[in-house]
């Protein structure tokens, strides 16, 4: 009896153990990612001879200048309602709250021209053809920031304003969209316009931070005598 029981054990060691198999477990089956899903929709296959292109399934649609003009008016028409939600957003960031020397007037100063210039770069109707929208908004974004720096914030004070107006432009693209979906196609303007917006969020910080390490790089080749130096021409030291 003692021998059957003891046999029954192993047995049932046996059952629950996991099994052994050469394959590996199928992707999908394990909830992981198949590295060969994420190929499909690229837009360019590169063979050894040639590329050819593949259209992708899920591309929308161009937006019709009826509805360009349609949004740029709608935008421009909440442009005072996304400055005036940018300043409070940024009024009760850490470092702003921590600087009372810093009068509201001045915080302001190149926050409506960036709002603006963003807009248009927005609704350009062809950014890609059309570079100068995108290309005045980082200027006015380099204004705002060295306006910043002259107040001795840092770069990171400034990137956090730029993501709070990230998040502001989203709010109104979200009213926009909700309350009139574009006649084009279905998620046309939504995923056209987030294209737009994620390119020019990229634009906005390459510039403000090429601009700032530019100037800092100067300042350190006039001779800043420490670390500390450096910091302060950052911003970081004050």
């Amino acid at each position: 009896m003692n021998h059957s029981s003891s046999g029954g054990g192993h047995a049932l060691s046996r059952q629950s153990r996991p099994a052994r198999s050469g394959r590996t477990a199928n992707p999908d089956t394990r909830g992981g990612l198949d590295p060969a899903r994420l190929l499909e929709g690229v837009s360019v296959i590169a063979g050894p001879a040639r590329a050819r292109t593949v259209p992708s399934p899920r591309a929308a649609p161009p937006l019709s200048p009826a509805s360009v003009r349609r949004i740029t008016a709608e935008l421009r028409a909440t442009a005072g309602r996304i400055f005036a939600n940018w300043v409070v957003r940024v009024t009760n960031l850490p470092h702003y709250r921590a600087r009372p020397d810093v009068r509201l007037s001045d915080l302001k100063i190149g926050m409506p021209e960036l709002v603006i210039a963003a807009i248009d770069a927005l609704t350009a109707h062809d950014p890609m053809l059309r570079a100068e929208p995108n290309a005045a908004a980082a200027e006015a974004a380099v204004t705002l920031a060295r306006g910043r720096a002259a107040h001795a914030f840092s770069l990171s004070d400034v990137l956090a304003e730029l993501q709070e107006l990230r998040v502001e432009f989203l709010a109104a693209f979200w009213r926009i969209f909700d309350t009139s979906p574009a006649p084009d196609a279905p998620g046309s303007a939504p995923r056209e316009l987030m294209e737009r917006f994620i390119r020019l969020g990229g634009d906005l910080l390459i510039a403000v931070s090429q601009d700032w390490v530019s100037r800092l790089e100067g300042q350190l080749g006039n001779g800043v005598p420490s670390v500390a130096g450096a910091q302060t021409i950052a911003g970081e030291g004050a």
